[in-house]
C-alpha cells in the first residue's frame, strides 16, 4: 500500500472496540494463552471478565491475571475512509466512532463465529460498513502451545465507482501490573514495525507486531482515554509518549482502489518476565562449592 503522511482534512472513521452489548462473545483457551473474544472482533469477552490471560509456563493455568482488566478495558481496531480523496465524490466531513469500554457499540454489525479445529484456536468477523460499500473481514488464531495472537484484516472496496484514502489502526491499553504496582508500563519502539508494553513490577510483555512489514506505523499514545482512535492520526502523526497508563498503536493507511482487497497481517506477541530471576541463596552456594571444587581438581591434576 501506498503510504501518504499528509494530514487528512476530510475523513470518515469507523472505530470497533470490544462491546459489552453482544451475547455472542466466547472465549479461546490453550495451554498459554486464554482471550476473550466480542462480537466486534476485539479481545475482550461480554461481562469483561477475560481479555487476554497469560501463563508462560504452558500449563494453562490462568487466574485473575490479565493484560486488559481491571480498570477500563481497552483493546480495539478502528477503520477510516477519506471520501474526498476521489474528486468524483462529493466532498464532506462526517465522523463516527464507538466508545472505548464496555459501552460502545457494533457500528459494521459485526457477526463473530468461534470456528477452532483441533489445537488451532480461532475466530472470524464480518462485517459491512454500508455507507461506503467496503467489507471487513478479520481471522484470528493462535496454537494451544504459543504464545502470539495472529490477525488477518482484509478491506475490500466494493464500490466499484470510486478509489478511497484509507487507514486501519489497531491498539490496546496493557494493564497488566494492575494487579501488583498499577497500571503503568514501560513502553518503547523497538524496531519499526513493532511496539512494546512492559509491565515494570511483573516484567510481562505484549507486542504489537507488523508482521509483513506492509508499512504499519506504531505509536504510544497517553490520551487513550479522552482521544478517539483515529487511525488517520496514528498513520499520519503517530505519538511516542513513553512510559505510563498508555496505548500502544499499530496503523497502516494507503489507497484502495475499487474493487481492491487490502490485506493487513499482525500479532500481538505476549512474553515474560523479561528480567531473569535472581538465583536463591542456596544455590548461590551450590555454586560456589562446584567452581571450588573444580578448581581444586584443576591443581590436583597439576
Amino acid at each position: 500500500m501506498r503510504r501518504n503522511v499528509t494530514v487528512l482534512v476530510l475523513c470518515l472513521a469507523l472505530v470497533i472496540i470490544s462491546s459489552a452489548l453482544f451475547a455472542d462473545s466466547f472465549v479461546l483457551t490453550g495451554n498459554y494463552l486464554k482471550v476473550g473474544v466480542s462480537n466486534s472482533g476485539a479481545l475482550i469477552n461480554d461481562d469483561a471478565s477475560v481479555g487476554i490471560q497469560y501463563d508462560p509456563t504452558g500449563g494453562g493455568s490462568f487466574g485473575a491475571f490479565d493484560y486488559l482488566t481491571p480498570g477500563i478495558p481497552c483493546e480495539y481496531w478502528s477503520i477510516g475512509i477519506d471520501y474526498g480523496a476521489d474528486p468524483s465524490v462529493s466532498s464532506g466531513n462526517a465522523t463516527l466512532f464507538s466508545d472505548f469500554g464496555l459501552t460502545n457499540g457494533n457500528p459494521l454489525n459485526m457477526v463473530t463465529t468461534n470456528t477452532s479445529v483441533g489445537s488451532t484456536l480461532s475466530a472470524k468477523s464480518v462485517g459491512t460498513w454500508d455507507a461506503f460499500d467496503i467489507g471487513v473481514t478479520q481471522d484470528l488464531w493462535f496454537d494451544a502451545n504459543e504464545s502470539t495472537i495472529h490477525f488477518h484484516t482484509a478491506i475490500t472496496n466494493n464500490n466499484l465507482d470510486s478509489l478511497l484514502l484509507g487507514a486501519f489502526a489497531r491498539g490496546a491499553d496493557p494493564d497488566q501490573d494492575s494487579y501488583i504496582s498499577g497500571p503503568q508500563t514501560n513502553n518503547s519502539i523497538p524496531a519499526a514495525n513493532e511496539v512494546m508494553a512492559v509491565g515494570p513490577s511483573s516484567g510481562y510483555s505484549i507486542t504489537l507486531i507488523d508482521d509483513q512489514g506492509q508499512g504499519g506505523v506504531p505509536s504510544i499514545h497517553a490520551q487513550w482515554t479522552s482521544d478517539n482512535p483515529d487511525p488517520f492520526f496514528f498513520y499520519n502523526t503517530p505519538p511516542n509518549d513513553g512510559n505510563g497508563d498508555n496505548s500502544i498503536n499499530m496503523a497502516w493507511g494507503g489507497t484502495i482502489d475499487a474493487g481492491q482487497t487490502v490485506d493487513i497481517y499482525y500479532s500481538y506477541e505476549l512474553g515474560g518476565p523479561k528480567n531473569p530471576s535472581v538465583p536463591e541463596p542456596c544455590t548461590m552456594s551450590l555454586l560456589g562449592l562446584s567452581l571450588c571444587g573444580l578448581l581444586g581438581l584443576r591443581r590436583r591434576r597439576k
